[in-house]
């Protein structure tokens, strides 16, 4: 006995732990499985409770809504015949409670007249209330008016007291009850919760935004690609019912909570979707703290027997030291940098000239993720091979982070520092990759004076920032920029801060205004659109901030793609409530930065928001730069497609000033190109400047392209360019860009212009 545990002692405690921890973790699974079914019935029941307190609020909204018929009954309890109705409505309809509904009809006995006293005989939901209901005021429901072309929303009220009306109703546009869902009613942690119609679409109606489609139906469908469990929640809306249904989405756990009331809410229903382990996110965390646990008590398990069959493990000696080298490129990292750095510009603190230099990849994300991390991998290695080519006596450099280098050099002065990354910048350009991808380099350099009490650190940190400001440098060469770094640069990032902290707020205070600068279509003679700009009056200095200040930092940071939604949004309300009113409304071009066009929800947001104001196709045109062509032609393209299939017009700003023109006109299918002011600057030749202006214009009009001339400033311009043939001028010469109210009124007076 003493041999066999003395030979086989190890293997058998060994044997003894592994079927223990099997033991309990397989009576954890089955603890943690009951548990989860029953978080399962609990998550079900809380979202019907917050769909029903969604449904209460809808229905107090109707409540409110039924008010104006309730007091338009009221006004006609005295009327005897026909004229005093009409007279009591049209009277009413002046007034400001009423501003927004479309028209009013009667019932007299069970015959349905139309505030004229004609009788009505088409298709209208309140002949159904009133048969039910006749003495119950109330919501009647949704439909399409025959006589106004219209889909309307009924208002149904009793009349007593009259020997001649028996009830009124009022009607609204359909688009009122979207109001009546605003965003404090929907229910938190829903992904999403919807206002719906009961009809053949199940249109939505309000909320649900980010949905696929405006039909809840199609939009379950394609989400959870279940046609049962969205039958049967389809099944709830048009039985009137309230409930449940348990759907997959991605193999997680969702529940469609439905509320339906034929009786208060007639044809409308709240649908909302919830993740079960939202609903009970402290029920499932503690369901993760015992998966955790009982995963580390495995582990823990997994170590005690690897540490009893192997107690010593060898290390392999490695090369570089972990905190100050990066082990792949087996080169400094910063850490190791700043030290070795440190020391050299210690020993040589009289005698030498040193530049730190700040060496970023352009496009390192892209090559990356484009062509996966051994090309990377093998692209940084070849760089790090490079550097150290050039890398002499008393010098050094070291790998940051995502194809970051610094590097410490010493040279007479900038032109042979230049000639040097010149130098590297040539040896880089020497990687062979199939791929066929251009290197691009840019370099941020900080010249340290020899009086400057500067720690290495400090240097590093003014390398970056003339690094993140090669934009505004001027490029010696299309693969190799640089930029010196100066105090200018100092106060630009400086004001580049001190525009973050305030932003937010500005976009919450109404700081941004939209101005509106008016298109002038030669052929026609008259305004045929507009382009609408941003500006930012800055409250401190009591001026707008010129845009070209604060959208290349908002490029930067990401913040322009809250403040072109935000642009957006305020040109759909623009138009919708312009023609609401019935007033003249031109085509609008919005301008959309680079960074909000390659958003995955781009196209759809602009559409949803373009149907949510109930916009007409072709009211919008979405203007990109040249620059985003040339950079990515497969991107645009598909996104112009999507634009061009929901009814938008697309154009090409600042088009000439980039470097393939041409190849934009061949690969996009643009509506309008805007030329670049360029185009009307003369050169020494007058002759061969109207030839290449004239080809261009006549080149993309033979394309079905519409040609619009920015920055027309005079007269001059003006007979040159009607000369050519361009199609649409848009410049000071004919307006400024123009405040609101301003535009409005210049809108009212354009028939009257004529700037030939």
């Amino acid at each position: 006995m003493h041999k066999f545990f003395s030979k086989y002692g190890k293997a058998v405690l060994i044997s003894l732990i592994a079927l223990a921890s099997a033991v309990l973790l397989i009576a954890a699974v089955f603890m943690l499985i009951n548990y989860s079914d029953d978080i399962s019935v609990r998550a079900t029941a809380e979202a019907q409770k917050r769909t029903l307190k969604a449904k209460s609020h809808v229905y107090e909204k109707l409540t409110e809504n039924t008010s104006g018929a309730i007091s338009l009954a009221i006004l006609l309890s005295d009327c005897d015949d026909e004229v005093e109705a009409y007279g009591v409505i049209s009277d009413a309809l002046q007034k400001s409670e009423f501003s927004e509904v479309r028209f009013v009809r009667y019932f007299s006995g069970d015959v349905l007249y139309s505030e004229n006293g004609a009788e009505y005989t088409g298709t209208d939901s309140s002949r159904e209330h009133r048969g039910a209901t006749p003495n119950e005021p109330g919501y009647t429901g949704v439909f399409n008016d025959e006589i106004y072309n219209m889909s309307v929303a009924g208002f149904y009220a009793p009349v007593t007291g009259s020997s001649f009306v028996d009830a009124v109703v009022v009607y609204y546009p359909r688009n009122k009850l979207s109001s009546f869902y605003s965003a404090d009613a929907v229910t938190a942690d829903a992904d999403f919760s919807v206002l719906a119609l009961d009809n053949e679409k199940t249109e939505i109606l309000a909320g649900g935004e980010d949905l696929p489609s405006f039909s809840l139906k199609d939009s379950l469908r394609t989400m959870t690609g279940e046609v049962d469990g969205v039958n049967e929640a389809l099944k709830l809306i048009h039985g009137g019912e309230d409930g449940t249904v348990k759907v997959t989405i991605d193999t997680a756990e969702y529940v469609v909570s439905v509320c339906a009331d034929k009786t208060k809410l007639k044809d409308l229903s709240l649908a909302e979707l919830y993740r079960i382990d939202n609903l009970c996110a402290v029920d499932f965390d503690i369901v993760d703290t015992i998966i955790m646990i009982m995963i580390l008590f495995a582990m823990v398990t997994v170590l005690i027997i690897v540490y009893l069959i192997v107690r010593r493990v060898r290390r392999e000696k490695e090369f570089f030291n972990m905190q100050t080298s990066d082990v792949k490129l087996q080169c400094l990292n910063r850490r190791g940098f700043e030290e070795l750095a440190s020391e050299i510009l210690a020993r040589n603190n009289v005698t030498t000239s040193f530049y730190v230099i700040s060496m970023h990849l352009k496009h390192y994300k892209h090559i990356k993720d484009s062509f996966g991390e051994a090309e990377i991998s093998r692209l940084l290695f070849h760089l790090k091979t490079a550097i150290a080519k050039i890398i002499g006596i008393e010098e050094t450099f070291g790998h940051c982070v995502d194809g970051d280098f610094v590097l410490l050099l010493h040279a007479k002065d900038r032109d042979g520092l230049i000639a040097r990354l010149k130098t590297l910048s040539y040896l880089a350009h020497q990687y062979k990759s199939a791929h066929k991808f251009d290197i691009i380099l840019k370099y941020g350099i900080f010249e340290r004076v020899q009086s400057e009490d500067l720690t290495i650190q400090q240097a590093i940190d003014f390398a970056y920032e003339a690094n993140d400001a090669i934009s505004q440098a001027t490029a010696q060469d299309a693969n190799m920029q640089f930029n010196f770094y100066s105090s200018e640069l100092s106060n630009i990032r400086l004001l580049n801060e001190d525009m973050e902290l305030r932003m937010e707020g500005a976009l919450k205070n109404g700081e941004f205004q939209i101005f509106y600068q008016p298109k002038y279509n030669l052929r026609v003679g008259r305004q045929d659109g507009c382009e609408a700009l941003v500006r930012w009056y800055d409250a401190k200095t009591g001026k707008f901030n010129a845009p070209a200040l604060f959208l290349r930092l908002f490029e930067t940071n990401g913040f322009i793609v809250k403040l072109d939604k935000y642009v957006y949004k305020k040109v759909c309300e623009y138009i919708s409530y312009t023609i609401a009113h019935g007033g003249t409304v031109y085509p609008v071009s919005v301008n959309v930065s680079r960074i909000t066009a390659v958003q995955p929800d781009f196209v759809e947001y602009y559409y949803n928001t373009k149907r949510k104001y109930g916009i007409s196709d072709g009211l919008i045109m979405i203007e990109f730069t040249e620059s985003f062509a040339y950079e990515d032609y497969a991107t645009l393209r598909k996104i112009v497609d999507g634009l061009h299939r929901r009814g938008f017009k697309c154009s090409i700003d600042d088009f000439g000033c980039g470097y393939s023109s041409y190849r934009i006109l061949k690969s996009l299918p643009m509506d309008e190109i805007k030329l670049d002011k360029f185009f009307l600057e003369r050169s020494d030749s007058e002759s061969r400047d109207d030839a290449i202006f004239s080809s261009i214009i006549q080149l993309a009009k033979n394309l079905g392209m519409k040609v619009t001339q920015e920055g027309v400033e005079t007269k001059e311009d003006l007979e040159r360019l009607i000369a050519l043939g361009c199609d649409t001028v848009q410049g000071y010469y004919y307006s400024y860009p123009l405040p609101l109210s301003d535009y409005i009124i210049f809108v009212a007076n354009s028939n009257k212009h004529n700037i030939t």
